[in-house]
């Protein structure tokens, strides 16, 4: 889709998210192979890896405290950061994502809602780790004003010493999440 058709549409990403929807679907009903191509669904230790070294360069340690996935979608990464101690949401705009997460992770707290407008949901909160990752206002559009818009509502949800991340995998540029080795 052209940036000036969600720009027309006043970016009401919900209009925008059919494809999602259905490849969610489809995995519920069996057919994982449309998620497969639109999630990530393995490897995913990869890209958390680099996350978590791309943290330790404000840490001592990865901050093992809360987190929040935006953009979450079949709650893949959600499930990782939960595994390795994070208490961890998982957040994401199409109903069908969270019904599948929830259904895989039922453990897991996840909420639907418009990741453009995060302290709709979670005013108040605040987290050690924001993890954004292929989140469409910030992968299919060019609006830095309405994108720093969003990214300063996720850092007013950060404790003192939070830390916000946004990755994109470059589907099809070959980027490769690696771990990163910094030293601090």
């Amino acid at each position: 889709m052209k940036e000036e058709e969600y720009k027309k549409n006043n970016y009401d990403w919900k209009i925008f998210r059919s494809k999602s929807d259905r490849a969610y679907k489809a995995y519920m009903e069996g057919n994982r192979e449309p998620v497969t191509h639109h999630n990530i669904t393995k490897d995913g230790d990869k890209e958390l890896r680099f996350v978590f070294d791309l943290a330790k360069v404000f840490f001592d340690t990865v901050p093992l405290g809360k987190a929040l996935d935006v953009a979450c979608g079949s709650g893949y990464m959600t499930r990782s950061m939960k595994e390795v101690g994070f208490e961890v949401v998982g957040f994401d705009i199409s109903e069908e994502a969270v019904e599948l997460s929830k259904s895989i992770s039922p453990e897991i707290k996840f909420i639907v809602g418009d990741g453009t407008k995060p302290r709709e949901y979670f005013d108040g909160r605040s987290f050690d780790l924001i993890h954004i990752r292929e989140f469409h206002p910030f992968t299919r559009i060019n609006d830095l004003d309405y994108q720093l818009k969003i990214i300063e509502d996720y850092v007013s949800l950060l404790n003192d010493k939070g830390l916000l991340i946004i990755t994109h995998s470059g589907r099809g540029g070959g980027m490769v999440f690696g771990s990163l080795s910094f030293e601090k």
